[in-house]
């Protein structure tokens, strides 16, 4: 009674938290969002979130095509990081990282591509517990149906393979 009330209680509360991003900048006609919650603590997820070495593991085939001004912060505001089609490695997009808040909130923002424009993206990550982390994945942009529901679909199957690749937890008794 007490796991379901406590999880009765988390669920609640998660739909009180206000989100990361502002409505009005994802002016794109397709809305994708996407909640999911994964064991790990947010300040481990957020570099599987931002680094392009991690990314690959689980969204593709990402690299780093321009690092943020900040040395201490390579992958923060001004970082592009270049998505390339696999083995052809012609340019699909690029995504500039546009508000950096560390552990919390990644905003990219596209470039145009023949597939979608005005593209932005919110990655929001809050605490559940000590060792559980809600991610919250809004992206905007305009494109035709069938783009958009490629996206989505290949949304959903890189969340799942991030949640295949995060390393377990291990506890020792």
């Amino acid at each position: 009674m007490k796991n379901f009330l406590a999880l009765f209680l988390v669920l609640n509360a998660s739909l009180a938290w206000p989100s990361c991003w502002e409505n009005k900048e994802h002016i794109g006609e397709r809305q994708l969002f996407f909640k999911t919650f994964l064991e790990k603590p947010k300040e481990e997820l957020f570099f599987w979130l931002v680094d392009t070495s991690k990314l690959k593991n689980w969204l593709g085939p990402f690299s780093n095509y321009k690092s943020s001004k900040e040395p201490k912060s390579p992958f923060g505001i001004g970082h592009v990081r270049r998505v390339s089609a696999p083995i052809l490695s012609f340019k699909i997009i690029d995504e500039e990282i546009t508000k950096y808040r560390p552990y919390k909130h990644i905003q990219y923002k596209g470039s145009p591509s023949p597939l979608m424009k005005d593209h932005i993206g919110d990655m929001c990550l809050k605490t559940v517990s000590q060792s559980k982390t809600m991610l919250e994945w809004r992206i905007s942009f305009n494109s035709n149906f069938l783009t958009a529901k490629f996206i989505q679909f290949y949304i959903r199957f890189s969340l799942w393979r991030l949640h295949q690749s995060l390393p377990k937890n291990t506890t020792q008794n």
